[in-house]
C-alpha cells in the first residue's frame, strides 16, 4: 500500500498532478490524502479552499469510486509539513518565468527541497504517454532514488533506463580551458563500469525488472531531458536540504522541473522506499570504491 499526498493551491497545475494520481494509483490498497500547499490567507478562503478539495476528491472519485481519500480543509500546509506522513508526495508545477514563480512563492522548488519523502511534480501540459522510467545516476547517487525508479517501473510494468552523463574536468590555463585527451577514455569507461554495476543490483533486488543502461557524454540536464521524449517519468535523488543549499537551483532538478514536459521524481538521500535501501547503498559505496581503484590504476 501507498499513501500519497497530493498537494493543491487552485492553479491550473492542480488538473494534472490529479490526473498522474488517478492514472497511478491503486484503488484497492493505495490511499489518498488531498492537502493544500501555500496560497494566500484573508477573509473567505475558507470556503474557497473548500471547493478546491471537493473538486479533487470529485475528480478522483470519478474514477475511482472505491478509493480510501482524506483531506483537511482546517489546515494550509507549509513545505515541511506537506511530506510529513506520507510516502509519496505528488503536486503540479506551472512552468512559468522565474519572476512568475518568485512572486508565488516558489511552492514546488520549495517542498522539493525540504521533502523528507520523494516529491512527483506533474508539469501542467502533461498529458500522458507510455514509457520508461529512466533515472539518471553519478557517483554520489543514492539507492533510495535507484529503488524508487524500480519500484515505479514495476508499477507501470514499463522498462528502466539508468543514465549516466559525463564530461572530461578541465583545467584554467592562461589560454583558456583544457583538458587531457586521454582522460576522456577513462570517464567514459568509468561512466559504463558505474551503470553496468547499477544495473546488477537492481537486478539482483528486482529480477523481473527490465533494464536498459545509457551513458551520454554532456551536461546531465540536457541528457537525461534528452531521453525525456521516449520517458514516462524522470527520477533524480536529491543531495542537499535547503532550497538556496543547492537543493534545486542550478542544479539538475532544477531545470528538469522547470523544463520537463512529464513528470519528474526527486528523491532524497534518507528517503524510506518499500524495498529497504540499506543494502543497495552498501553495494553501491562497493562498487564505487572499486571503480576508483581501477580508474587511477588506468590513469598511471
Amino acid at each position: 500500500m501507498t499513501q500519497y499526498r497530493i498537494g493543491i493551491d487552485g492553479t491550473i497545475a492542480d488538473r494534472n498532478a490529479l490526473a498522474w494520481i488517478e492514472r497511478n494509483v491503486r484503488p484497492d490498497g493505495d490511499r489518498v490524502e488531498i492537502v493544500l500547499v501555500g496560497g494566500q490567507q484573508h477573509a473567505g478562503m475558507d470556503e474557497v479552499r473548500a471547493g478546491w478539495l471537493l473538486a479533487a476528491r470529485q475528480q478522483l472519485h470519478q474514477r475511482h469510486r472505491q478509493l480510501v481519500i482524506t483531506d483537511d480543509v482546517s489546515e494550509t500546509k507549509t513545505a515541511a509539513a506537506a511530506t510529513s506522513g506520507a510516502d509519496v508526495l505528488v503536486i503540479g508545477v506551472r512552468q512559468a518565468s522565474p519572476i512568475a514563480r518568485a512572486l508565488s512563492g516558489w511552492v514546488p522548488e520549495r517542498v522539493t527541497a525540504n521533502s523528507t519523502i520523494p516529491v512527483i511534480a506533474v508539469p501542467e501540459h502533461w498529458e500522458e504517454r507510455p514509457g520508461s522510467v529512466v533515472v539518471g545516476v553519478d557517483a554520489d547517487t543514492s539507492g533510495a532514488a535507484l529503488q524508487f525508479a524500480a519500484e515505479r517501473a514495476l508499477a507501470a510494468g514499463c522498462e528502466m533506463t539508468i543514465v549516466r552523463a559525463w564530461q572530461v574536468p578541465t583545467v584554467s590555463t592562461p589560454y583558456g580551458y583544457a583538458y587531457v585527451e586521454e582522460d576522456r577514455a577513462i570517464w567514459a569507461r568509468q561512466a559504463e563500469e558505474l551503470v553496468a554495476h547499477f544495473a546488477r543490483i537492481m537486478l539482483e533486488q528486482f529480477p523481473g525488472l527490465r533494464i536498459r543502461t545509457a551513458v551520454r557524454k554532456g551536461r546531465a540536464g540536457d541528457v537525461i531531458a534528452g531521453l525525456s521524449t521516449s520517458a514516462s517519468l524522470l527520477v533524480v535523488g536529491r543531495r542537499h536540504h535547503t532550497l538556496f543549499g543547492g537543493a534545486l537551483f542550478g542544479s539538475v532538478g532544477q531545470q528538469l522541473l522547470r523544463d520537463s514536459g512529464i513528470p519528474v521524481a526527486t528523491v532524497p538521500p534518507d528517503a524510506t522506499v518499500r524495498s529497504s535501501a540499506a543494502n543497495t547503498d552498501a553495494q553501491i559505496a562497493q562498487l564505487k570504491a572499486d571503480i576508483a581503484v581501477r580508474t587511477v590504476l588506468g590513469a598511471r
